[in-house]
């Protein structure tokens, strides 16, 4: 296959197309990843009464344990949340309080932990029933979950796969458009030898062949430089970018896509144009032989 400079154009175009999908996708791969540490950190605190009952407290916890997306029930007593309280805000009320007033001011507290598998959507469900249901026990001063900022990422996180969704759409239109083509130019660039195959009596068959071939080539070297530009913006992003202008912490957590994910996505890519470029290579080589009988 000659490399015209028609066929580069092309060749970077479709590669661009891809770098666009594949760049989408790891940014949705690591946002999520950041706000699924977030999540796994989302947790109901209900502050008890100072006055509160051991059998009150027992019925509580009995009413939160019941419910089988609760992972795990922490409790706090006065103690250690006046020891957290000075290890946080200790700088800031140094010489106003006593040890001792600070463990009658600060109430006991029982923190619910749900299961790490659960959506954001999901928790905030969750933290809702159990709200409700220990709405009527007794011992229970105030209730606080971050609904707020759950609420918020939950949003974010419907607004980015629509986004992404809308993104792929557009993005396999314009490889499905840049395929046909792709077909149209190597069929252009070889129609003298089409005359002489169809002369010699070539089968339908052996003209597919003779251009899907190129074409696996064509998809294979536009596959292999959008994988090897996004692997570099990653690198530069994770260890020069992030390192340098914002969080250490960031970069750390950056992740490249899996073996899987790359396998997944060249498979797909390699079907969808395939596919598009066999229907119009079809259509093409048969409006061909058409004029030429005519």
């Amino acid at each position: 296959m000659k490399w015209t400079t028609l066929k580069i154009s092309l060749l970077f175009i479709i590669s661009l197309s891809q770098l666009i999908v594949l760049a989408g996708y790891l940014s949705y791969k690591n946002l999520n990843s950041i706000l699924g540490s977030w999540n796994n950190s989302a947790h109901l605190s209900l502050y008890l009464d100072t006055d509160i009952l051991d059998a009150e407290r027992s019925a509580i916890e009995i009413k939160i344990k019941s419910n089988a997306n609760v992972e795990k029930l922490d409790f706090i007593d006065r103690k250690t949340a006046a020891q957290d309280f000075q290890k946080s805000f200790g700088a800031y009320s140094a010489g106003l309080l006593s040890e001792d007033e600070l463990i009658d001011l600060v109430p006991e507290t029982l923190v619910v932990s749900l299961k790490n598998e659960l959506s954001l959507t999901d928790k905030m469900s969750v933290f809702n029933e159990i709200i409700a249901s220990t709405r009527t026990l007794k011992g229970i001063e105030e209730v606080s979950f971050g609904g707020a900022w759950l609420k918020k990422l939950s949003k974010l996180d419907r607004t980015l796969k629509s986004i992404g969704l809308f993104i792929l759409a557009i993005m396999l239109l314009s490889v499905s458009f840049l395929s046909a083509l792709m077909v149209r130019i190597l069929i252009d660039d070889a129609k003298a030898e089409l005359e002489v195959y169809n002369l010699i009596g070539a089968t339908r068959w052996f003209l597919y062949q003779m251009f899907l071939k190129q074409i696996i080539i064509f998809t294979t070297v536009s596959l292999a430089l959008s994988f090897v530009i996004v692997y570099g913006l990653y690198n530069y992003f994770k260890h020069i970018y992030l390192v340098k202008s914002m969080s250490a912490y960031l970069a750390e957590r950056l992740i490249f896509l899996s073996v899987q994910e790359m396998a997944i996505f060249a498979g797909l890519v390699f079907v969808f144009i395939f596919t598009s470029s066999f229907i119009a290579l079809k259509t093409t080589i048969q409006r061909l032989n058409q004029f030429s009988y005519e």
